[in-house]
């Protein structure tokens, strides 16, 4: 009775298909990294425009636009880190309102990912005099 053995062809194939499946686990494994990256980023972003945003709010809606037009409301690292917020890479925050009876307020955060693509959330908002 002869033993049976695996053949070189037969270990080839599955060497093959196990790179093949442990580098699309790889890919998925970046891509995953990727991803949280860009989701950690806006979820920074949107707290720093969440307090922009609520001291607006807390100003008195006769001198807003004012306050908003003489760059009250706009923000760099620096400014964030004064202000006790740990900023993104090159983030900035710029606001700008038109309108008269009705305030038209939009509100840009800007950033920069670990690789230094820019990335950036707009927010926009209406308040009433």
């Amino acid at each position: 009775m002869a033993k049976k053995s695996v053949t070189l062809i037969e270990l080839m194939i599955v060497a093959a298909v196990m790179l093949v499946t442990v580098g699309g686990l790889i890919l998925v494994f970046v891509r995953a990294m990727v991803f949280d990256d860009i989701s950690r980023g806006k979820t920074i972003a949107l707290r720093h425009a969440n307090f922009v945003m609520e001291g607006m709010k807390n100003t008195a809606a006769a001198g807003l636009s004012a306050t908003i037009s003489s760059g009250n409301w706009n923000f760099s690292a620096a400014g964030l880190s004064a202000a006790g917020f740990v900023p993104l890479r090159g983030e900035m925050i710029n606001t700008t309102v038109s309108g008269d009876g009705l305030l038209n307020i939009t509100l840009r955060v800007s950033w920069q990912d670990k690789e230094g693509r820019p990335l950036n959330m707009t927010f926009f908002t209406a308040e009433a005099l």
